[in-house]
């Protein structure tokens, strides 16, 4: 659960509630007192309203804080390779500067410390809870996150050049990354190098990519959508895959549990990809239908009703109560 931003976060919030809730459980004459749990309670509220406690869970929060924002960043379908690099690098500098300059949260506890009161809850020290050592907590979460590059440093030397040259050669396709003055030549061999990994045609490409560096990188024409296409169905995190995990458990449930393999590909596909309900128009397919006898008052396709010889036989004694 410390993992959780919004379980941390909920507690945060919710502070003053939970310190109130559970002494109202242990206190005597409370109209939630339960002798069962009292002491339960008092040892739950006694960790809670700790200054120890406190400090751990505002640095939780700041860390789980950014961790938050850069896997919202990665899950974007539009956030590319290069880019979740850049954000990951990004991502690992913040980490590191809370080490030496408390984030919001941090800074709020160590006020709490030192006053001893979290809003109207008065907090007491507790020597049993050892604290967390921030600063080796955030070195070793920069660590982790330094290991998720795509280019680390405990990775072998040939994986590491090839992720190093993957990235180099991506960067010529942002104009972010361009250099103030260009040679004439510039970004051609690692286009070259792109569409032969990609098997795609060197010539026509090259000349789509002179248009992208004459127009300032704003405009890509119809000879350069092919690369960038082909880079973009590069993943930079399983967010996509996790989706079609969720789709498929929305689909195949308890009631549905029948549905042939090829039924549930069409019907992610269509969930996934298709256009939402407000877009669709079933003129041409409702026409369709009716077309082929499909309406509901074809015999052909109607179930004959049960008549009411054979409904009778069944009868029961509660319908001439009811």
């Amino acid at each position: 659960m410390a993992s959780s931003f919004q379980t941390v976060d909920a507690v945060w919030t919710n502070f003053e509630a939970l310190a109130a809730h559970w002494k109202a459980g242990f206190e005597r004459g409370s109209s939630v007192y339960d002798s069962s749990m009292a002491s339960k309670y008092r040892g739950l509220r006694q960790q809670l309203c700790s200054p120890q406690f406190v400090t751990d869970l505002a640095l939780m929060h700041d860390a789980l804080h950014e961790l938050k924002i850069l896997s919202e960043q990665l899950q974007d379908r539009n956030t590319t390779i290069l880019e979740a690099d850049k954000l990951i690098h990004r991502s690992v500098r913040r980490i590191e500067h809370i080490k030496d300059k408390p984030g919001e949260k941090m800074t709020e506890a160590r006020l709490i410390a030192e006053s001893c009161m979290f809003g109207a809850t008065k907090v007491e020290s507790n020597r049993k809870h050892v604290s967390i050592n921030a600063k080796q907590f955030l070195t070793s979460v920069a660590n982790n996150m330094r290991r998720r590059l795509l280019a680390n440093d405990d990775d072998s030397n040939d994986t590491r050049k090839a992720s190093n040259m993957l990235l180099s050669q991506l960067a010529v396709m942002d104009s972010n990354f361009w250099p103030s003055v260009m040679d004439p030549d510039y970004g051609e061999a690692a286009i070259k190098d792109l569409c032969k990994h990609f098997h795609l045609p060197f010539s026509s490409i090259r000349d789509g990519y002179c248009d992208l560096r004459n127009s300032g990188g704003r405009q890509v024409t119809r000879n350069l959508k092919p690369l960038v296409m082909a880079v973009n169905t590069l993943p930079c995190s399983t967010a996509e895959c996790e989706r079609g995990f969720s789709c498929m458990n929305l689909i195949m449930s308890d009631l549905r549990s029948t549905l042939l393999v090829d039924h549930v590909s069409a019907l992610m596909f269509i969930s996934i990809h298709g256009p939402p309900v407000s877009k669709w128009q079933p003129q041409a397919y409702v026409r369709s239908w009716l077309v082929r006898h499909g309406d509901a008052t074809d015999i052909r396709i109607r179930i004959a009703a049960r008549s009411d010889d054979v409904d009778m036989e069944h009868c029961d004694p509660l319908w001439d109560i009811i």
